[in-house]
């Protein structure tokens, strides 16, 4: 029989691709460590294979799960779509898009946040591409939106993230790894390289792929800075500097603007600081 694959199990995967780790995926989905471990030890018991390996303090994806990682983004977008137009959020269930690139550091903040101000509510996560973020927002699915670039209506810009290269020792520096369209990222560093003759790679639909194959020395990537770097990955400074990107959040009118004004303090007081 073909083995089935729960959506609990897919969305620990997610996470774990995500953190780059059990513990930061765990914290982000409410559950304990031991029950994601689990999901994951299932998913690879069942489907006969390794989807995780071993990269510094975390973890990265093998080939085999960089494939289950898109097909599970995939998989859960059309999940979780279904579930907002046919059931909603009920009053008490707080909706959080960000983009993926505030997942590790600014999205714990902004949960952190939410969890003091509704303490009688609970916490949905959707972490996904800025425009989808945006477009979340934008639809009334989501309660908080972080995304980049792209202002909605009553959008607050929060911090211009610097970017920068990322690579490691032995990977090619002519080499570059990027987000597919769109992606605002992609298009800073177009413009930081004006004609510099590199070679773009690999085009990625997720964070989680773009890091595996930095990680597997296939080449540079472009990547905002709001945290300690991995172990294993370096910053390179023999490519042009890229200009920063905006970073943005916006609420919904469930969320009043005291919450909304603690959040981007918070996260500019940390960015300002990182």
């Amino acid at each position: 029989m073909m083995p089935e694959m729960r959506i609990e199990r897919l969305r620990s995967l997610v996470a774990v691709a995500t953190y780059s780790g059990v513990s930061g995926a765990a914290e982000a989905l409410l559950l304990g460590r031991a029950t994601v471990s689990g999901h994951i030890k299932k998913l690879e018991r069942d489907l006969r294979c390794d989807l995780l390996r071993p990269y510094g303090r975390g973890v990265t994806l093998t080939a085999d799960g960089e494939v289950l990682v898109a097909k599970a983004r995939q998989i859960l977008q059309i999940h979780d779509d279904a579930v907002a137009e046919l059931a909603p959020p009920g009053d008490r269930t707080l909706v959080v898009a960000a983009s993926e690139h505030a997942a590790e550091f600014l999205v714990p903040m902004v949960t952190s946040i939410l969890r003091r101000a509704f303490p009688d509510h609970g916490i949905r996560l959707r972490l996904t591409r800025s425009d989808k973020a945006h477009d979340m927002y934008r639809g009334e699915r989501a309660d908080v939106a972080l995304f980049l670039r792209n202002p909605a209506r009553e959008a607050v810009k929060v911090a211009d993230l610097p970017l920068e290269w990322i690579g490691t020792e032995r990977g090619p520096k002519e080499n570059v790894i990027v987000f597919d369209r769109p992606c605002a990222l992609r298009d800073q560093a177009v413009v930081a390289l004006n004609g510099r003759t590199v070679t773009i790679v690999k085009e990625c639909p997720d964070l989680a792929t773009v890091l595996s194959a930095v990680a597997d020395g296939e080449g540079v990537s472009p990547l905002p800075r709001t945290g300690p770097r991995a172990r294993g990955f370096t910053t390179v400074t023999s490519l042009p500097s890229i200009p920063p990107v905006p970073l943005y959040l916006a609420t919904s009118a469930r969320v009043t603007a005291e919450v909304q004004r603690a959040v981007v303090s918070d996260l500019r007081d940390y960015l300002m600081a990182s």
